[in-house]
């Protein structure tokens, strides 16, 4: 084992990780706050959306925008510029400018997209070197990933009952300027992929049509997406203030679901190789279904049981999907995928904060709620059909 192979893959493993950290705080942060200055799950939900907006629009360009440059150099600039608007963001935020903060802060995520796509695409060649397979590399990554997206947003909802959003976005900031440090240090030198192919969108979009059951996998999982985060973002939250709790009763939920997703990213660590991915993909969706019904019929002392369902099923889900993705697209094509998957599902996770505020809105939690439910489970039933007769080249 190559020493030199062997940091690249714990370096890149350990920047996504503090990357998902940074994800995870402003995505409890900056919606709560919305939602308890305006008590409207409407603007919460938008609040959701123009955090992420950004990310969907470069990560789909990802392939055009960075494919034709060496794969150091470009997660090195998406870091530089995530760490500088986060700083930025956090001034606005401090200055009591909150959509102004707010949508900095999105477009701090957005120019880290191209740099997450660079990481992805880039997996099967981190793992080679460092002599792991693929499925290991990935629910390793994926499970500390998720540890450190709740974590870090279970810690910001219990933060804000003694510090203002402002100083979290900050702490956001000095956590992107570590990630930019230790990429610069660890990130190996690797060949850019010149092929036109693997910067172009349609292409890319090709890839997956050419394949029905990756397709399929890959729609099931952004409806699953779009209900997983409506449950941080409207669901949890409204219900809690329904009934007179503050933010910290979220952290237990965040923190559930947390230990949740490091138990199914251990399975997918551990088993990957003897589970197939299209049927870890349909188990873990069902376990989120489950998950959302618990939430919805459980008290709220209990909320933490439902997050730890739904992230045991996110754990699986991510992970198996993220293979499948590698492994059955062409070398030559994996960025242009990649970023276009990854943009979709920055897409459809506030625009399922937003269907859910509305439908919160105007039926009641009684009812959004189980409807949400319905959705990952129908996700769950397609993906266990399209996986009985599978269609599609494998690359």
């Amino acid at each position: 084992m190559s020493l030199r192979g062997l940091a690249g893959a714990l370096g890149s493993i350990a920047t996504r990780a503090l990357s998902g950290a940074c994800a995870g705080a402003l995505a409890i942060a900056l919606p709560w706050t919305v939602l308890a200055d305006t008590g409207d799950p409407r603007l919460a939900g938008l609040a959701a959306l123009v955090l992420q907006g950004p990310a969907v629009i470069l990560g789909l360009f990802a392939g055009r925008l960075v494919g034709h440059w060496a794969p150091r150099r470009a997660v090195l600039v998406s870091d530089a510029g995530c760490a500088v608007l986060l700083a930025l963001a956090a001034a606005c935020l401090a200055l009591g400018w909150l959509w102004p903060g707010l949508a900095v802060a999105g477009l701090a995520n957005g120019v880290a997209a191209p740099g997450n796509a660079v990481q992805a695409a880039r997996a099967p060649g981190l793992a080679r070197r460092a002599r792991w397979s693929l499925a290991r590399f990935n629910g390793i990554g994926d499970g500390l990933t998720v540890v450190a997206l709740f974590g870090a947003g279970a810690a910001a909802a219990a933060a804000l009952a003694h510090v203002d959003v402002a100083t979290i976005v900050a702490a956001t900031a000095a956590l992107a300027t570590l990630v930019a440090v230790l990429d610069a240090l660890l990130f190996p030198a690797l060949r850019a992929n010149r092929r036109p192919e693997a910067r172009s969108l349609s292409a890319g979009l090709r890839a997956l049509a050419a394949d029905r059951t990756l397709g399929v996998v890959v729609l099931a999982c952004l409806a699953v997406v779009a209900v997983y985060q409506s449950m941080d973002d409207v669901t949890v939250p409204s219900r809690l203030l329904a009934e007179g709790a503050g933010p910290e009763r979220l952290a237990p939920y965040v923190l559930g679901s947390c230990a949740g997703v490091i138990a199914g990213s251990l399975v997918i660590a551990a088993a990957g190789r003897r589970l197939p991915g299209v049927a870890a993909v349909a188990v873990g969706a069902t376990l989120v279904a489950i998950g959302v019904f618990a939430i919805d019929r459980l008290p709220i002392d209990w909320l933490a049981s439902a997050g730890l369902v739904l992230g045991i099923g996110a754990g699986l889900l991510s992970p198996a999907a993220t293979t499948l993705l590698q492994q059955r697209t062409l070398p030559a094509s994996r960025l242009a995928v990649l970023g276009a998957v990854s943009a979709g599902v920055e897409s459809v996770g506030p625009l399922g904060s937003v269907g859910a505020g509305v439908l919160i809105a105007g039926l009641g939690l009684g009812i959004a709620t189980p409807v949400l439910g319905t959705v990952a489970l129908s996700a769950a039933v397609f993906v266990a059909v399209a996986g009985i007769r599978p269609r599609g080249a494998a690359a």
